[in-house]
């Protein structure tokens, strides 16, 4: 009886649990990873888990990476860290497996702007928000359109605190915007666009789920405390 697979794109950080997690259930691993060298600011894959790593950095890999999981015939592929949502999602798609989230609202996985508008479409109530390139419209979108100060100033596909500052003046504000077009995300990928939101104060949940084949599980509610120094709002307690 052949060894069951699954393949995990970008395994990063606390996805290098889930070689262990899968060889408990007598499952092997393979390593997709998205980019040609790691990404330094996470906590690279251990490669020595994985019984294969295919690198998918560009078309050319990603056609050669479908032949080999067809090949391999996996149960599943899946994101060990958020760099690596897109891909897996196209690739789960492209090998027709029931596992897949396809790739309809993959953006709305990765960019904050996209999770808001994919609640609002259905009909949760939500922030209000605004992205451009041009810290003087998000000046004017924080003056004319986001109510009262404060207002949240973050990248569009970070993670965590990463880059998000509370502002309560315009020149916080412009600061704030211009500060993130000039930098990476903790992923290496160029912002390119600012996302400002109204500020919605009170306490913070986090609820982690999965859902498979039409059921829904809860994993996991999370509250988080934080403490703000300066314009930055700081994890202090999980």
């Amino acid at each position: 009886m052949s060894t069951e697979t699954v393949a995990i794109v970008d395994g990063y950080s606390s996805g290098n649990f889930l070689p262990a997690a899968f060889a408990r259930l007598g499952v092997e691993v393979v390593a997709v990873t998205s980019t040609e060298e790691p990404m330094p600011s996470m906590l690279a894959p251990d490669l020595s888990a994985y019984s294969a790593h295919l690198v998918c950095a560009d078309r050319d890999d990603y056609e050669r990476t479908v032949k080999t999981l067809r090949d391999l015939r996996p149960l599943a592929v899946i994101a060990g860290q958020e760099p690596g949502v897109l891909l897996a999602d196209a690739l789960s798609k492209e090998l027709g497996l029931p596992t897949t989230n396809g790739t309809r609202l993959s953006l709305a996985r990765r960019d904050k702007y996209e999770m808001i508008e994919a609640l609002r479409r259905a009909g949760v109530p939500c922030t209000a928000q605004f992205k451009s390139s041009s810290p003087d419209a998000v000046v004017a979108w924080a003056e004319r359109a986001g109510g009262a100060y404060p207002v949240v100033v973050k990248p569009l596909a970070s993670t965590a605190a990463d880059g998000v500052e509370i502002c309560r003046t315009p020149d916080e504000v412009r600061k704030a915007a211009e500060t993130i077009l000039a930098a990476e995300t903790v992923f290496g990928e160029p912002n390119r666009e600012v996302l400002i939101q109204s500020y919605l104060p009170g306490a913070e949940y986090v609820v982690d789920m999965v859902s498979c084949r039409g059921r829904r599980y809860t994993c996991g509610v999370w509250r988080y405390q934080k403490r703000l120094l300066g314009t930055h709002n700081i994890y202090d307690r999980e």
